[in-house]
This record gives structure tokens, sequence and C-alpha cells, in this order.
């Protein structure tokens, strides 16, 4: 029961978070356009860059996301592709925050909260 109320309390907390930590600006460049909890369902490297001599921290990958939640913003797409720069995987095992923001038609990620 402990274990059930810490994460119930844990999500109520990063809810906070996301709400309050959005900037109040009219500036549309500097301001976040969703704030979603998602499960990622789907992960795609890129081929790994083979370059001789060159060590490749990280390279474009394309997730998959289920939206469960929209926090904040309007979205109505129940899944989500985005481009992202990663070093390995992200743990698809639980849910994540993710702070988007839209540029054009693309959406990309700001900031996410495991």
């Amino acid at each position: 029961m402990r274990r059930v109320v810490g994460i119930g309390s844990t999500c109520v907390a990063l809810m906070l978070v996301a709400t309050a930590a959005l900037p109040q600006t009219a500036n549309r460049q500097e301001c976040v356009d969703l704030v979603v909890l998602v499960k990622i369902t789907r992960q795609e490297a890129t081929p790994y860059p083979n370059i001789p001599g060159v060590f490749i921290m990280t390279w474009p990958w394309t997730l998959t996301l289920d939206v469960e939640r929209v926090i904040y913003g309007t979205e109505s797409a129940r899944r989500i592709t985005l481009p992202i720069l990663l070093h390995a995987e992200l743990n698809s095992d639980n849910q994540s925050f993710m702070f988007l923001l839209r540029i054009g038609r693309v959406i990309r990620l700001a900031d996410s909260v495991p």
C-alpha cells in the first residue's frame, strides 16, 4: 500500500512541477506547447554512424509515443512520432512526462521527466 501511495504522490508532484514550470510569456518561441503523459511504444535508431577515428555520442532516433493524457496544451492525436537525438534506448517500461514544442508541423522534445 505504501508503494501505491508513494507512486501516486510522485505523479501528483510531477504534474504540479510540469504545470508550474511552464513559462508565462507572450513570446511563442519561448513557450512549451504541450505537456503530455506518454508511454514509449517504439524506438528506432538510424544506422550508427561508423566514422573511423570519431567517437559518436548521440545520433538520430525516432520515438513513437502513445499519449495517455494531455496535461497542458491541445493535442488530438493519440500517437506522436518524435525525432530525437539519443545515445541509447530510453526506458519504455514506465510512463514519462514530456514537454513538447511545435515547430511548424513537427513536434520536438523540449524536456522530459521519467
